[in-house]
């Protein structure tokens, strides 16, 4: 706020801007905390490759994928969501009864032969 819409300006002007100041330090700091959450995720991500590695066990644990989200999601975006989950599951099914389908018609073939 410049001196002159201080003392010239009205009154309620620096209400806002004090407000507005407040609203900026807080976006600060939530940007501050997101990003500590980005770094303790990725540093406990590479701490427990790197424990999984001495002791021997080939788990890993990968990176998130995406950026948390920050804005809530719009119904639409839901929606398609849950479409594709819903199509992943499908294949997931699709691909076990194939399996099963194949393992039990080894079986067949070997009881018949």
């Amino acid at each position: 706020m410049s001196y002159a819409e201080y003392w010239e300006g009205e009154p309620l002007l620096a209400r806002a801007y004090h407000k507005a100041e407040i609203l900026r330090t807080q976006q600060r700091s939530d940007n501050m905390w997101l990003q500590g959450q980005y770094f303790f995720e990725a540093m406990s991500t590479a701490l427990s490759n790197f424990s999984a590695g001495l002791a021997g066990k080939h788990k890993h644990n990968d990176y998130r994928k995406s950026p948390y989200r920050v804005i809530p999601k719009t119904e639409k975006e839901i929606e398609a969501e849950k479409k594709a989950e819903v199509e992943a599951r499908i294949e997931q099914l699709k691909s076990w009864q194939k399996a099963f389908e194949a393992k039990n018609a080894k079986k067949e073939s070997a009881n018949n032969g």
